[in-house]
């Protein structure tokens, strides 16, 4: 999974696997102890409702 960029504790990724959603995306990780939070933010609108 490439990195594609590090703010302070967050790292923002992509998946790979990813490739085939309609929308664009990218993954926010964020580390905490030996904890690993990943959430999935949305870049376009969902328009197909």
């Amino acid at each position: 999974m490439p990195k594609l960029a590090r703010y302070k504790a967050f790292i923002f990724l992509m998946f790979s696997a990813d490739i085939f959603e309609g929308r664009k995306h990218l993954h926010v990780e964020l580390r905490k102890g030996r904890h690993k939070l990943l959430a999935k933010f949305w870049l376009e609108p969902d328009t197909a409702h």
